[in-house]
């Protein structure tokens, strides 16, 4: 789960390019964030639930912020880096 620009008090649910994310808004309350994170995360190794995502074509991991934003960093970099390879400009 991570971060996003959201509405205030709104909890939303979407595709965040990389996957299914929940984002909260960013006033949001840490100990909600982490109780509704722990839920979704113990919701996610439920082998019916991994089924269901994996027939879908979905590989659950239920994240941390914190996990989610090393990911997406780390995501950003590589592409970063094979853009200057490949000689790709921004435009």
């Amino acid at each position: 789960m991570a971060g996003a620009k959201a509405q205030p008090g709104k909890l939303t649910y979407g595709s965040g390019g990389v996957g299914n994310v929940m984002h909260f808004a960013a006033a949001t309350p840490e100990p909600y964030v982490a109780r509704i994170r722990g839920e979704v995360a113990k919701a996610l190794e439920d082998p019916e639930v991994r089924r269901t995502f994996a027939d879908q074509g979905f590989v659950p991991v239920g994240s941390t912020s914190a996990e989610f934003t090393k990911t997406i960093v780390a995501e950003i970099e590589a592409n970063r880096r094979l853009a200057a390879k490949i000689g790709l400009k921004p435009e």
